[in-house]
């Protein structure tokens, strides 16, 4: 139940439902996912993202490219992005999402949202 409404509530998929069963005696519910609906970002929009942002010494640097988006952060492989809108963006294959905020009219900061923890990234000059 609580990976369900962390899910839910993270929005890493749309919970449909939840239905509670019972086997053996034993207690358990079981949830119905949709499909996770994507925006499409133009070139502009996706160019806004891209950048490096650090928290302390990790970096984590957003490519927008011909193929789409990425997420690297330092010392991993990079991850496909999709665009959940035009300011939050969820990993492909890995159960996390990023939203930016601005400041300014400029993309100041990315928040990792990942296992129950908020961390933020800082845009780098």
């Amino acid at each position: 139940m609580l990976e369900v409404m962390t899910r839910r509530y993270y929005r890493i998929r749309e919970l449909g439902s939840i239905s509670f069963h019972r086997l053996d005696g034993q207690a358990f519910a079981v949830a119905g996912y949709r499909g996770v609906v994507t925006a499409a970002l133009s070139p502009a929009e996706q160019a806004a993202l891209a950048g490096n942002y650090a928290m302390g010494p990790a970096v984590m640097t957003i490519i927008a490219g011909e193929q789409g988006m990425t997420a690297q952060l330092t010392g991993q492989p990079p991850i496909k992005l999709e665009a959940l809108g035009k300011r939050e963006l969820r990993t492909v294959g890995v159960d996390a999402r990023l939203s930016f905020e601005e400041k300014d009219g400029r993309i100041a900061r990315v928040i990792l949202h990942q296992n129950g923890r908020t961390i933020p990234f800082e845009r780098k000059p």
